[in-house]
C-alpha cells in the first residue's frame, strides 16, 4: 500500500529486535510466571511476528504452570492485525515451527487495516506501529483517517492514529506499550496526541533508545518505548535513558528519573530539557553540513542556467529550486549557484 523504501523494503516495515520485544512485555508485566489465561492482547501491526512469537511462548509457559488449554487461550485472548497477507503467513509458519499443535484461525490473525477494523477492547495493546510519512499514505486513506482520528493532523506520521485507536481500545487499567519514533513527544503534529494522553491516561514510562539501534536493520528513527495505562492521569512519569542493549533490563525501569507530567499538549519544554542532559553526537561529527537556503538578494544574477557559460566551473554549485520538486518527484532543471 505504501510503496518501497530506498533499500527495497516497504514503508512501515522496520522490525523490532527480540530483546526489545522481551523487555516491552516485561515492562507491561506480561510474564509467564503469571496466569495469562484471561489477559487479552492486541498486536495492531504484527508484521512477521516479533511480538506474537514471544507472546505465544509466554502464554505456553503460563499454560503449563497454571494448567489451562493453550489453544483455547490463544483464541480467547490474542488478536493480531496486518494488511500484508505474506507477513501473516510467515508469522504463522514461525509459530507452527515453535509448536505444530497450535491452532490458529482468522479470529487470531485478521488481514485488515487495524485503523478501520471493528475491535473489542483489550487488557494489553503492544507492538511497533508502522512508520509511514504523509507523502507515502494514499490520499483516499489519508482522507478517511483524518475524519476518524482527531490526532491525525498537520504532517503526522501514520503511527499517530495507531496510538489514538489503540489507546481508545484499552480496558480499565489496561496497558499500552509501543516502540516508535519519539517525535510525537516534541513535534507540532503530536500535540493532540499528547493532550489526549495527559488529560485521559497515565503515562508511566518513556524509555529513550536513541543511543543504539533497537531494530533489525539500521534506521534513523529516534526510537523510544512508551508505557501508558488506562488509569486516571498521573502527576509524574519516569524517563529512562538507555546507553546500550546490555543495560536494558526490566529492573532498570525503577531507576528512571521522575519528571512532572506536563499539562495538555504542551510537553515541548519538558522533553527538550530532558534532551539537554543527554550526550548527543554533534552534526559535524556525523559528517553533515546544513544550510538554511540561499538569500542572495539578486537571484536572477546569482542563480540560473546562464551561469554555466559565464562562470568558472569550479565556482558553480548545482542547486534545486522549488519548481524542481513536483508531486514528490525530483528533477534538476540545470540551475547553478
Amino acid at each position: 500500500m505504501y510503496g518501497n523504501r530506498l533499500n527495497g523494503k516497504k514503508h512501515g516495515d522496520v522490525f523490532t529486535s527480540p530483546n526489545i520485544t522481551k523487555y516491552m512485555l516485561d515492562l507491561s508485566e506480561y510474564t509467564s510466571d503469571r496466569d495469562l489465561s484471561s489477559i487479552t492482547v492486541i498486536e495492531p501491526s504484527c508484521g512477521e511476528g516479533e511480538f506474537v512469537l514471544e507472546i505465544i511462548y509466554r502464554l505456553s509457559q503460563s499454560a503449563k504452570k497454571y494448567k489451562f488449554n493453550l489453544n483455547e487461550a490463544i483464541k480467547r485472548c490474542l488478536v493480531c492485525f496486518d494488511i500484508d497477507e505474506a507477513k501473516i503467513e510467515k508469522c504463522i509458519h514461525k509459530i507452527h515451527k515453535f509448536d505444530p499443535t497450535i491452532e490458529l484461525d482468522t479470529c487470531t490473525f485478521r488481514l485488515e487495516d487495524f485503523l478501520l477494523a471493528d475491535v473489542e477492547k483489550a487488557d494489553l495493546i503492544i507492538g511497533n506501529p508502522p512508520y509511514v510519512r504523509q507523502e507515502q499514505i494514499p490520499k483516499s486513506k489519508k482522507d478517511i483517517y483524518r475524519q476518524l482520528f482527531f490526532t491525525f493532523r498537520h504532517r503526522a506520521d501514520l503511527y499517530i492514529p495507531f496510538f489514538e485507536k489503540s489507546l481508545s481500545l484499552l480496558k480499565p487499567r489496561g496497558k499500552h506499550c509501543f516502540i516508535c519514533s519519539n517525535r510525537w513527544l516534541k513535534n507540532q503534529y503530536g500535540y493532540n496526541l499528547r493532550n489526549m494522553i495527559s488529560s485521559t491516561f497515565d503515562l508511566r514510562v518513556i524509555v529513550n533508545l536513541e543511543k543504539f539501534n533497537p531494530f533489525q536493520e539500521e534506521v534513523i528513527a529516534y526510537p523510544a518505548i512508551s508505557l501508558i495505562t488506562n488509569n486516571p492521569a498521573g502527576d509524574t512519569f519516569r524517563y529512562i535513558d538507555v546507553e546500550n542493549l546490555d543495560s536494558l533490563s526490566f529492573p532498570h525501569v525503577f531507576d528512571g528519573e521522575e519528571h512532572k507530567m506536563p499539562h495538555n499538549g504542551d510537553w515541548y519544554d519538558t522533553f527538550n530539557v530532558i534532551s539537554n542532559h543527554l550526550k548527543l553526537t554533534s552534526i559535524e561529527e556525523l559528517g553533515f553540513k546544513i544550510g538554511i537556503g540561499v538569500a542572495t538578494g539578486a537571484d536572477k544574477i546569482f542563480i540560473g542556467k546562464h551561469l554555466i557559460d559565464s562562470v568558472e566551473e569550479d565556482l558553480l554549485l548545482p542547486i534545486l529550486i522549488s519548481k524542481d520538486i513536483k508531486n514528490n518527484n525530483l528533477k534538476l532543471s540545470g540551475n547553478y549557484l
